[in-house]
C-alpha cells in the first residue's frame, strides 16, 4: 500500500509528465503553486540553489517541450524521518529519455501528522481529476534536493 508521500511524489511527478507534453490545460499549473511552500527551495543535480518563483517559472515556460514518450517514474520511496509537522522522504526519479536522479523532499505537514490522513491523498494532478489544495492533501513541498544517478 502506497504511503501519503509516496502518493503526493507520484502525482507531482505525474502533472510533471503531462504538463512537459502539454497533455494538460494550462490551468492545471494552479496545482504546482499550490504544492510548493512559498519558502521552497530546490537544490539541482548541479548544485545550484533554486527558490520557489525560479522553479515555478521554469516549470510554466517548458510547458509542452517534451514530445514522443516521455515518461517519470518514482522509485524506491523511503520515508527518512518523521515529526509531527515535517516529513524528510528520499526518492529515485527515473526520466525517459533524461538522467535518473536520487532525490531527497522535506515536506510540511499541515493540520496533524500524516498518520491521520491514510486515505487516497492524490491531486488528480495529471489526469481530469480535480485539483485539490495542500490543505487538503496536508502536505506540502518545503525542499528539494536532487543529485544525479
Amino acid at each position: 500500500m502506497a504511503t501519503i508521500y509516496e502518493r503526493e511524489i507520484e502525482s507531482l511527478h505525474a502533472f510533471f509528465e503531462a504538463w512537459h507534453q502539454a497533455r494538460c490545460p494550462p490551468e492545471r499549473f494552479a496545482c504546482l503553486e499550490t504544492a510548493l511552500s512559498p519558502s521552497f527551495e530546490r537544490v539541482t543535480p548541479a548544485g545550484t540553489i533554486q527558490d520557489r518563483e525560479t522553479v515555478l517559472a521554469s516549470v510554466e515556460g517548458a510547458r509542452g517541450d517534451c514530445t514522443g514518450d516521455f515518461a517519470i517514474e518514482i522509485e524506491a520511496v523511503e520515508q527518512i524521518d518523521r515529526t509531527p509537522r515535517r516529513a524528510l522522504v528520499r526518492y529515485v526519479e527515473r526520466q525517459s529519455p533524461g538522467d535518473d536522479r536520487l532525490s531527497t523532499v522535506l515536506f510540511g505537514l499541515l493540520g496533524g501528522s500524516a498518520d491521520e490522513r491514510t486515505d487516497g491523498a492524490t491531486h488528480g494532478r495529471a489526469g481530469a481529476g480535480t485539483d485539490e489544495s495542500a490543505a487538503s492533501t496536508g502536505l506540502v513541498w518545503l525542499s528539494l534536493q536532487e543529485t544525479w544517478l
